[in-house]
């Protein structure tokens, strides 16, 4: 009897074949299979048999056979930006002098589109200067580990330094590493632009939080921070807070950080009746 089978899956023709012979069928790949693109394939064959003594005699069988592609780490980890085009693809943080230890100071992220432990990704910090900071492993978020007062130079402005992320393959030497650059300003007073919102109070404003940020930042085309939202303060203004003013508690100053060389710059928006 001999046996013929052939492969029916129309879109799986370019990238497999069906060999068959008496004892039955293998399917072999024609190319190199993508498990981040397409990780299965259902495959439909079709097998015939035809007898030596009656060639005219067709038995036909049906069957499907389902292809899983198994994983290789191929992928490295891709760093997530929230604002790449404005930020360069850099993460910024902000701390202040008088910041105690181990407060958060930036988010990482990146991901990993292999599967299983291929796509675990692991966070480590390089060029960290004079041991400031730290990376929780596992989620890659930053922490300062001194308070800069007690240990940093004054005219210090700003740390550089590179966190790294790093995928977890079985074979430790097959991991795949992505680096990006991290900048963490040293926030002054003077580095503080007050923005005034009137007839609404502080509550209020800090549930825009983040849509406030970001229509500034859209107008501006800087990178914007919102350091704190407080009662409205009449001048003069103090960023220290350390000279007695008028409290309006239906309206907000909503402190920005944009940049370390711009001064304190105040104004107003009031809603329309």
């Amino acid at each position: 009897m001999r046996h013929e089978t052939r492969l029916l899956s129309v879109a799986a023709y370019d990238k497999f074949t069906a060999v068959s012979d008496d004892t039955g069928c293998i399917v072999l790949t024609n190319t190199l299979l993508d498990r981040e693109r397409i990780p299965s394939y259902s495959l439909r064959l079709r097998a015939t048999y035809r007898s030596r003594a009656d060639a005219d005699a067709e038995p036909v069988a049906m069957t499907t056979v389902v292809v899983t592609v198994l994983d290789r780490n191929d992928k490295a980890p891709t760093f997530v930006f929230d604002d790449a085009a404005l930020t360069g693809e850099r993460y910024y943080g902000v701390i202040e002098r008088e910041t105690p230890p181990y407060e958060v100071i930036v988010h990482t992220q990146a991901i990993d589109s292999d599967s299983s432990d291929n796509a675990r990704v692991t966070y480590s910090l390089h060029d960290v200067p004079y041991d400031y900071f730290t990376v929780e492993r596992d989620t890659g978020t930053i922490r300062n580990v001194q308070q800069l007062s007690l240990v940093a130079a004054p005219a210090d402005t700003h740390y550089k330094f590179s966190v790294v992320a790093t995928d977890s393959p079985a074979d430790r030497q097959d991991a795949l590493t992505s680096r990006a650059e991290v900048i963490v300003n040293v926030l002054r007073d003077d580095h503080l632009m007050a923005l005034v919102v009137t007839g609404l109070q502080p509550q209020r404003v800090q549930r825009m939080r983040e849509g406030v940020r970001r229509v500034l930042q859209d107008q501006t085309g800087y990178v914007v921070g919102i350091h704190r939202i407080e009662n409205r303060r009449y001048a003069p203004i103090d960023v220290r807070r350390t000279t007695a003013s008028k409290v309006d508690l239906d309206s907000a100053d909503v402190w920005l950080l944009t940049s370390p060389t711009r001064r304190p710059v105040v104004c107003s928006i009031g809603r329309r009746s």
